[in-house]
């Protein structure tokens, strides 16, 4: 696992970064699985910030849902929707589309 590490991390962080800022073209990011990182929730949470709104699922352990990590995960689950609203274009759009997995 690619994140498990601090060396790792900071490869993943890189590369989502540049994903995401549009640096990288035509590399899709679909999925990403974190369930067996044993990263601190700040640095989770700082690398899943980077991934660009193409991602269509995202997997995490337990270290990431509970305790410290929730108030984070709430924040997260807010800019996920909240960038899903405006891809959409806005709250009261009709159109049918599917929600991202996490």
């Amino acid at each position: 696992n690619v994140t498990s590490n601090r060396e790792g991390y900071g490869m993943a962080w890189f590369i989502l970064s540049a994903i995401k800022k549009g640096k990288v073209l035509g590399v899709p990011f679909l999925h990403l699985d974190l369930s067996e990182c044993s990263l601190s929730p700040k640095r989770i949470f700082s690398l899943v910030g980077q991934l660009p709104m193409s991602t269509e699922s995202l997997k995490l352990g337990s270290s990431a849902v509970q305790g410290k990590a929730l108030p984070l995960l709430v924040s997260f689950l807010k800019r996920v929707e909240a960038g899903a609203n405006r891809q959409e274009g806005g709250e009261g759009n009709e159109t049918e589309k599917e929600a991202p997995q996490l």
